[in-house]
């Protein structure tokens, strides 16, 4: 066994509970265990080259915290991505992938369905790419990341600022469709 292996476990023992205990309270118990873990598989892929020493306490603890702000975020966006979606689902009142629902003008849905993908073509560019990338072919945040070679986190960014614009337009398109139901 390498002498970086036996520090690892000193320090794995020494910080894990502490750890934990603090991305509780940030993230709360369930994702504490995946916060800390990461914190600790990072740390091991690169433990030959970290050197440990007085400040390892304030490294690992500023990890944890990086990683549960970045946690809350994904979970921001989240719950954005859920909120927008049921946001086009109400105002439309249609499953796409089955049409008209009884009582609905063709035209009516089709001109919806036309301004909610007129919003995402103006999104800009990079959002608009990464936006696509994520709701429309579903792939997951770290392989777009992978694709498009940004991190993980500027993906988010693309997001995030993405639906805020769109529920902004979901805004007024709501404001329309009450005003052609008058």
């Amino acid at each position: 066994m390498h002498d970086c292996d036996i520090l690892f476990k000193d320090i794995f023992r020494s910080y894990y509970a502490r750890m934990l205990a603090y991305a509780q309270t940030l993230v709360g118990r369930e994702a504490a265990d995946d916060v800390v873990g990461d914190v600790f598989t990072e740390l091991w892929s690169r433990r030959e080259a970290l050197q440990f020493g007085e400040g390892t306490s304030g490294l690992l603890m500023r990890s944890v915290y990086n990683r549960c702000m970045n946690e809350l975020k994904h979970k921001k966006v989240e719950k954005e991505r859920i909120v927008l979606l049921e946001d086009i689902s109400r105002l439309v009142d249609v499953d796409f992938s089955l049409g008209v629902t009884e009582g609905q003008d063709e035209n009516d849905v089709a001109d919806v369905r036309n301004q909610i993908f007129q919003a995402i073509d103006a999104l800009p560019e990079g959002s608009r790419e990464v936006f696509r990338m994520s709701y429309i072919y579903d792939i997951p945040n770290k392989e777009i990341a992978r694709i498009k070679g940004i991190s993980v986190r500027t993906v988010e960014s693309h997001i995030y600022k993405s639906l805020k614009i769109l529920r902004h337009q979901l805004k007024k398109l709501t404001i329309y469709m009450l005003f052609c139901s008058l």
